[in-house]
């Protein structure tokens, strides 16, 4: 049930991240298009002052079009994130998605997903959009050339291959995306226990937790000052001799576990209050 439930979600927003992604590479191409165009054709010999300026005037145009639309994709990747979740499972919708045959877990577990691939297929678009208005030919070849040359000298300072490092790295991000996410559906689920201005109390929600983490993570600091000295300086030994890539590792994989669970208090949180204490509209 889980794998219709996905296909349902992205084909629900499939169509409009879909227009939005077209835009974005479409104004990059147009742009790359004319900048080339100018580059190797002398216009002002070619065309009258008039248009000149409105090709002027145009490109211009192009370039304030593209930089908003990439803004757009930003703020319609996060709001599509919130409106599905609230307004499919939590508003009028709701009474329809409830009564199916899936379980409160397949429905967040739907939704998250969804969030997580859209906001890493926006930020792919976007990256895509910048390589075809800036790219060359020489620069996929010379790219290649300089991460084999970088994986070598990586490799032979710090005795760590570098894809490791990235692995790491990739999945520190993707971690941290899916609690991200996460938070926000428990805040959601939170301003959804109120009777009236539910919304509002999600946004009083969300900065209770992110205050009650800051806390959370100050407590922590506080104590390690009061941690005995012979097991800082046995920490401290550890990690100095673990050198910079062992100990850069380390620290990726500590945030990873430490949002990892993160996450899961933020799934529980959610599943239990949409399993016993929903409220719908």
């Amino acid at each position: 049930m889980l794998s219709k439930l996905l296909k349902y979600e992205f084909k629900s927003t499939g169509r409009t991240f879909g227009l939005c992604y077209a835009g974005v590479v479409a104004a990059a191409l147009l742009l790359r298009i004319l900048a080339v165009f100018s580059e190797h054709i002398d216009l002002s010999q070619m065309l009258p002052r008039a248009a000149l300026m409105f090709t002027s005037f145009l490109t211009g145009l192009l370039g304030v079009a593209y930089a908003v639309m990439i803004v757009a994709v930003c703020v319609i990747t996060f709001l599509l994130i919130l409106q599905r979740f609230y307004k499919n499972l939590l508003s009028g919708e709701g009474y329809l998605m409830h009564t199916l045959p899936v379980r409160p877990w397949q429905h967040i577990t739907s939704k998250l997903i969804a969030a997580v691939v859209w906001t890493i297929l926006s930020f792919l678009v976007v990256c895509v959009s910048v390589l075809v208005l800036c790219a060359d030919h020489t620069l996929l070849p010379g790219l290649v050339q300089e991460m084999a040359e970088l994986q070598q000298a990586f490799a032979a300072e710090f005795q760590m291959p570098l894809w490791l490092l990235c692995g790491e790295f990739i999945l520190m991000t993707l971690v941290s995306l899916a609690a991200s996410v996460l938070q926000i559906y428990a805040a959601i689920m939170l301003g959804h226990q109120a009777d009236k201005h539910r919304i509002a109390m999600a946004v009083v929600a969300y900065f209770v937790i992110q205050f009650a983490l800051s806390i959370l993570m100050y407590a922590l600091i506080l104590m390690g000052l009061f941690v005995p000295d012979g097991i800082r300086f046995a920490v401290g030994s550890i990690l100095g001799g673990m050198g910079v890539a062992g100990l850069t590792s380390t620290m990726l994989l500590g945030i990873t576990a430490a949002n990892a669970v993160l996450g899961a208090i933020f799934f529980a949180m959610t599943e239990f209050l949409m399993r016993r204490r929903l409220n719908l509209e």
